[in-house]
């Protein structure tokens, strides 16, 4: 039988006993410092009810889980503040952002006051009268618009992130309050965390909103199944640009009212006539071209003789109901081309910008025999 060294077995009776003394002494698990570690990733997710349970589960731990969710939660409000104070402006810089955001919000009120003003503006004559105040307006808003957007459209698109720090420092301070913390200003206004003027915080606040509504119409005018063409598509680009310019909403492209638009278009081609009027019965007026695409939330129309897209839109800009027409307060648009041009406008109010259809409607229901085309 081989003999087994005494120190050789003395070494291995204490390893034994190191093993069984590091050993966790009951079965709840890894030590609390660990277990509050395992925690801590979980008080940054996203998902405000994991935060919550995360909350719970430090709570839980007594007066060390206090103790750690206090230190924990002050480490992640000290990053969100950061990420709130990441712009940087000087007052200058402030001033200057201040004085061409008014000065541009002062042109686009004047600029629609007049558009919308009959007296100004007649609809007679397509309002020819009122045109050159109308050219000095808008020209006005031109000059102010592409300084306006090189010095917001960065600004904005950084500040996208600073919400959601804001929001995140809110919750956390409300949490500390909780938790009889001291000696910290709990939720302090967003302009004080940024260092920036309150209005322009305000101002940066609400650009950013109309951007990201902006980003939605795009995308929701990218991704829409329709039969539009590359021209017609053109119009409704010049169109929204415009209404953009002057600070209103884009519109989003309806094929609905596309395919009431663009056989209106051809029928006038077709029959000779150019009137908003068709002499085909069930197809008299706009809204009944519309309802016969299902689509019963009409709002107003556009027509004109020819040419490219911005010929189109040129004549529209240059009469006085068509230009109210295009700025008006819809969210839908549809374009035909048929020879003539026509634009209509919708006011849908379930539109779900974040579901575009990706499939065409159904074929529209057929009128009455057209009468016989107008001898030329």
């Amino acid at each position: 039988m081989r003999r087994v060294p005494l120190a050789s077995l003395f070494l291995a009776v204490l390893c034994v006993c190191a093993a069984a003394v590091e050993a966790p002494s009951s079965g709840t698990g890894a030590p609390e410092a660990s277990r509050f570690e395992a925690l801590k990733p979980k008080l940054w997710s996203k998902d405000r009810a994991e935060r919550e349970r995360a909350y719970d589960a430090y709570l839980a731990g007594g007066d060390e889980g206090r103790k750690q969710l206090v230190a924990d939660l002050l480490a992640i409000r000290a990053t969100a503040v950061a990420a709130c104070r990441e712009i940087y402006l000087t007052d200058d810089s402030q001033k200057k952002l201040l004085t061409g955001y008014a000065k541009l919000a002062e042109a686009r009120k004047e600029a629609l006051r007049v558009i919308f003003d009959t007296k100004i503006y007649p609809d007679a004559d397509h309002g020819r009268i009122g045109q050159p105040i109308v050219d000095k307006a808008v020209d006005a808003v031109k000059a102010y618009y592409p300084l306006f957007s090189k010095a917001f459209d960065p600004l904005v698109r950084r500040f996208e992130r600073i919400p959601r720090a804001y929001e995140r420092v809110c919750e956390i301070d409300a949490r500390l309050e909780k938790l009889e913390v001291k000696d910290i200003e709990f939720r302090p206004p967003l302009a004080k965390l940024m260092g920036w003027d309150p209005e322009l915080v305000r101002i940066v606040q609400g650009l950013a909103e109309y951007t990201a509504l902006c980003d939605r119409v795009a995308r929701y005018n990218r991704l829409i199944r329709t039969t539009l063409t590359s021209d017609e598509r053109k119009v409704v680009d010049l169109t929204n640009e415009y209404r953009m310019q002057l600070g209103l909403k884009p519109l989003a492209i309806s094929e609905p009212l596309t395919q009431a638009a663009r056989k209106h278009s051809q029928e006038m081609e077709r029959l000779g006539y150019f009137a908003h009027e068709s002499p085909t019965p069930g197809r008299r007026s706009p809204g009944d071209r519309c309802a016969l695409e299902g689509y019963r939330h009409f709002r107003g129309e556009n027509c004109a003789s020819g040419g490219g897209p911005e010929m189109a839109f040129r004549m529209w800009y240059n009469s006085s109901g068509h230009h109210r027409n295009m700025l008006g307060g819809h969210n839908e648009i549809g374009v035909g081309q048929g020879g003539p041009w026509t634009e209509d406008f919708g006011n849908r109010p379930d539109l779900d910008l974040d579901n575009p259809p990706r499939t065409l409607p159904k074929p529209a229901a057929v009128p009455a025999k057209e009468p016989l085309p107008k001898k030329k």
